[in-house]
């Protein structure tokens, strides 16, 4: 939060601020006085053998790959953007090198286990509905 206020401060005072860092920083005061905490909601659907997650949020592809191999069915899909946005899902990797997906923004704000968490919810409601197992 430090930095975003310098940031803001320093175009505010006319110096020489890229729009990038403008953006960012914006981003981030905005959360500061945002809530803290966000209710995900992870949907499951079955349509004969053929499973469906709905996350509301742009979800990583190694938490996808991860869903679908550890699925009780054999035919799982995952949609994304699903009832809602919630900025990326990024895995604590990638959370530890930073970049453009896990830097804070109003929409994408969820802390390193956030995925990790929706994979696991997914998975015991796609186990709850395999009832033939």
């Amino acid at each position: 939060m430090a930095w975003a206020r310098r940031i803001e401060e320093a175009a505010q005072a006319g110096e020489a601020v890229s729009d990038r860092d403008c953006f960012f920083a914006r981003h981030m005061l905005h959360l500061d006085r945002s809530q803290t905490e966000t209710e995900i909601e992870v949907q499951t659907i079955k349509i004969g053998e053929i499973a469906v997650v709905g996350l509301p949020c742009e979800l990583f592809a190694e938490f996808g790959l991860d869903l679908k191999r550890r699925s009780p069915f054999n035919n799982t899909i995952v949609q994304t953007l699903a009832g809602g946005i919630h900025g990326y899902v990024c895995t604590r990797e990638s959370f530890a090198r930073g970049g453009y997906e896990s830097r804070l923004t109003s929409r994408t704000r969820l802390y390193p286990d956030a995925g990790y968490e929706m994979v696991e919810s997914a998975l015991e409601l796609l186990g709850e509905m395999r009832t033939d197992i």
